[in-house]
């Protein structure tokens, strides 16, 4: 494949809904600007919750089918059912009834100020919904390009964070680094043009 390879940093970041839909691209001179704009809009508006918490307290309260899952048996629905090893799932599962059956009783008090709380606590639109309402992804993708005599180094990073919103609640980062050596680089018309390994 030949490309053109102009020296330094190239990027841009690109923010998705969860189907590979562009919604939005920005142009980014810096590896740190790239960082900022995900420091910005790739944090969470959804407050994790330890199982300790999780298993005094029912934790979502706006709809039935959640409410059921945290407050009758929230650490053997949200935890031990998704243990992937079929042994240490059944060895789990005791354990999280037994666990959810003996907090039972400081779920069962705390769930009206729990109620009362979600009610009137704000519900904060995550920062991506600017971009578009299924705004659910930031692909951050860095080019640097190094050129040494006839020889050019070009390295390739592309980092994907789905973000975490209400309706997804789990946060996940991929990242893959590609690098490639060109084989031969020479320069015509003010560019340097190679042949990737």
């Amino acid at each position: 494949m030949a490309v053109i390879l102009n020296a330094g940093f190239h990027g841009h970041v690109t923010v998705q809904d969860k189907a590979g839909r562009e919604l939005h691209q920005r142009y980014i001179a810096s590896e740190a600007e790239g960082h900022r704009f995900i420091g910005q809009y790739g944090k969470s508006v959804v407050q994790g919750w330890s199982i300790l918490k999780a298993s005094m307290i029912p934790i979502r309260t706006d709809n039935c089918r959640d409410f059921c899952k945290d407050f009758f048996l929230p650490t053997f629905v949200n935890n031990a059912l998704a243990v992937n090893n079929c042994v240490l799932k059944i060895v789990a599962s005791i354990f999280a009834i037994l666990w959810d059956l003996a907090t039972f009783l400081p779920r069962f008090i705390a769930t009206p100020f729990r109620l009362i709380y979600n009610c009137n606590s704000p519900v904060q639109p995550h920062p991506l919904t600017q971009f578009g309402a299924n705004a659910a992804r930031i692909i951050l993708h860095k080019e640097i390009v190094e050129i040494q005599g006839d020889q050019a180094n070009w390295k390739i990073q592309e980092m994907q964070l789905d973000v975490c919103t209400k309706e997804s609640p789990d946060m996940e980062s991929r990242s893959k680094i590609m690098s490639h050596r060109t084989n031969f680089a020479r320069f015509s018309d003010g560019h340097w043009y190679g042949i990737c390994q």
